[in-house]
């Protein structure tokens, strides 16, 4: 028996446009939640650069041994969140679109969770984003303070890469990218479900 011959063909077309306005919804709040916490690391650098300039205290060029050590374990602890952040950030893509895919492959009968389906694929990625803005506030965070060692120091590694970045070249791919990519999900989903509804 055809699921499908079971609901009248406005029901169907409701259906289907209220989870097309569901993923374009979702895709606008993620949007706005990554670049709201973008914003938020970037203030949060400001504020700890405006502290620093006012205090003086941040650091003290006595202890040469440990800010060594300091240094190297920030610079440790933001390399491997950034490996750990990409490595799922990868896993999560991919498993995505593997979800997505499989919204193809979903019996005909089996209508109803098509769009539970490729939700759960939007929604995923979704959080990934999200997740990965946040992490950014922590890694600004062990910038600023090895930004502070290198001045004392006298070295530039973070300092120029910091200069660096900030041109609107640098900025403009690095935040688009995976904008981008969350976009082709949500397009891929909204073709899947006018296509298989």
């Amino acid at each position: 028996m055809n699921i499908v011959a079971l609901f009248p063909f406005f029901v169907l077309r409701f259906v289907q446009v209220f989870f097309i306005i569901l993923y374009i919804i979702i895709g606008v709040v993620v949007f706005i939640a990554y670049f709201f916490l973008q914003s938020m690391s970037e203030k949060d650098q400001l504020k700890a650069r405006e502290w620093r300039d006012e205090n003086k205290v941040l650091i003290k060029p006595k202890d040469d041994d440990n800010l060594n050590l300091e240094y190297e374990t920030l610079n440790k602890n933001v390399d491997e969140r950034g490996n750990q952040t990409l490595l799922s950030g990868s896993i999560i893509l991919v498993a995505s679109f593997l979800i997505m895919l499989e919204a193809l492959r979903l019996d005909p009968n089996s209508i109803v969770l098509l769009p539970f389906v490729i939700l759960i694929s939007i929604l995923l990625y979704g959080y990934w984003l999200t997740l990965f803005a946040s992490t950014r506030k922590l890694d600004s965070i062990c910038f600023e303070r090895m930004r502070a060692i290198e001045k004392i120091k006298g070295i530039q590694v973070h300092r120029l890469l910091y200069k660096t970045q900030k041109k609107p070249e640098y900025q403009f791919g690095r935040l688009l990218y995976m904008q981008v990519i969350f976009g082709i999900l949500i397009l891929f989903g909204i073709i899947i479900l006018l296509l298989r509804f």
